[in-house]
């Protein structure tokens, strides 16, 4: 990894620009600090379009799309990675050999950031936490940032950013993956929860938790990191941590929430926990709290149709995910899952199915094997299903008043949408329809 910080006339070579606008960013940034900046990208100039309409303005000196070549290699000293590319791709094994540096967005930001910083990560539940935390910051008085995988770079913000700041920064385990070990490191952590997840990428689970705990291994002398002991996966680490572990809060001293489920409820007690060991007042911080109303896409209840509680939880992914959104519901259940798997096993859902489900419908590339590991472990009925549309259609027929309906895939949203915003919209649209509407607002969760 990187430790070069004077990128004027550096040759520097993006290393996946994304199309979601991740590099973007990054690109700006680089091109600001005078870098003479090559992007290059799996993907060809089409699919990104949009990415590189934003881009035109800015002096990038080459491009080169459709497939990495090697000759990249030749007159480069420094490549800026995007996460998603995995660790072990050939080309950048071959630029380590050749003595090559290898950085990325993350690790740019914090070399230069003069705040504390408070990392963020875990399986489920990172960006509520984020959210949660920065409000709880901003309603004390303190002057916060909120950045990193949430969605949202901080690298344009750095020269308003000052020493007496607060950072919160939510991190994915592949830009904990990426980061060096000499790189300055987050001052405080967080860690929402551990279960198996992203197995392609990282090809195993315990590589996955490795990349999740870089977090805490990196930890300054002064530094600190909270999580909760009820996760077995994530109790064996406070020894490790030692004299740094900092409780949450009892559940006691959490507020009454807008957002339903124990699992909101244990993010919370992690948020309140860190607000007060960075100077928060905690009673300012518990109203910030209850005052939070969740995200989009993340157990978002949608208006109620004909006496039926609506539910979005687009966002989960695993079905550790969908699990909590289960233990969350205060109805019987008709539930939605489907999409890509990750290479992840299902019959993890069974006991939260049993307890709160009247039944489930698989849809998408994943169906036959939801299917196959779910019915002969549960015995609530089920459909297998090609679409959304018709897995809705399905549990609104099975559905009555008083029951909920919650659409929570435990599974990626590439087989038939972009990403978990668009999936997400989409139900909400087919909700809609069925109040005769013409859309929901998917901006803020329903109180």
């Amino acid at each position: 990894m990187s430790q070069i910080t004077d990128l004027a006339g550096r040759r520097v070579t993006l290393w996946g620009l994304g199309t979601h606008g991740g590099g973007l960013a990054a690109a700006e940034f680089l091109v600001g600090q005078g870098a003479r900046l090559t992007i290059t990208d799996l993907a060809s100039a089409a699919t990104l379009e949009k990415s590189l309409d934003r881009l035109r303005a800015l002096p990038v000196e080459r491009y080169a799309l459709g497939g990495h070549d090697e000759a990249l290699l030749d007159d480069t000293e420094l490549i800026v990675v995007n996460p998603a590319v995995p660790r072990d791709t050939p080309l950048l094994a071959q630029a380590s050999k050749r003595g090559i540096p290898i950085t990325s967005e993350i690790e740019l930001f914090l070399q230069r950031c003069p705040a504390t910083v408070v990392g963020v990560t875990g399986t489920n539940g990172k960006s509520s936490i984020c959210t949660m935390l920065h409000q709880a910051l901003v309603d004390a008085g303190r002057r916060a940032w909120l950045g990193g995988n949430i969605g949202r770079s901080l690298l344009g913000d750095l020269s308003s950013i000052g020493a007496d700041d607060l950072v919160v920064l939510e991190l994915s385990s592949f830009q904990l993956a990426w980061l060096g070990d000499q790189t300055r490191w987050p001052q405080g952590a967080i860690v929402t929860s551990l279960a198996p997840n992203h197995v392609d990428w990282h090809r195993s689970t315990g590589a996955y938790y490795a990349a999740k705990r870089r977090l805490l291994d990196h930890l300054p002398d002064d530094g600190f990191a909270s999580f909760a002991l009820d996760d077995p996966a994530l109790s064996a680490w406070r020894e490790a941590v030692g004299g740094k572990y900092l409780s949450p809060w009892p559940d006691d001293d959490v507020p009454e929430l807008r957002t339903p489920g124990r699992f909101q409820r244990g993010n919370a007690a992690l948020a309140g926990a860190v607000a007060e060991r960075l100077g928060a007042d905690p009673a300012k911080a518990r109203s910030a709290l209850a005052q939070f109303e969740g995200l989009p896409h993340r157990m978002q209840r949608l208006p109620d149709v004909e006496g039926r509680a609506v539910f979005n939880d687009s966002k989960s992914t695993t079905p550790a995910a969908t699990v909590a959104a289960l233990d969350g519901l205060n109805w019987p259940g008709w539930l939605i899952l489907g999409g890509r798997n990750k290479g992840l096993a299902f019959d993890t859902l069974v006991p939260a199915i049993n307890r709160h489900c009247r039944g489930y419908v698989a849809y998408g590339e994943a169906a036959e094997t939801i299917v196959e590991q779910l019915s002969l472990l549960t015995n609530a009925p089920h459909q297998r299903v090609a679409t959304v549309d018709e897995a809705f259609d399905w549990c609104w027929a099975h559905s009555k008043s008083g029951d909920a309906i919650l659409f929570s895939p435990a599974c990626t949203s590439f087989d038939q949408f972009t990403d978990f915003e668009a999936r997400g919209s989409h139900f909400a649209s087919l909700v809609a329809r069925r109040m005769g509407a013409t859309t929901i607002s998917t901006d803020r969760a329903r109180s």
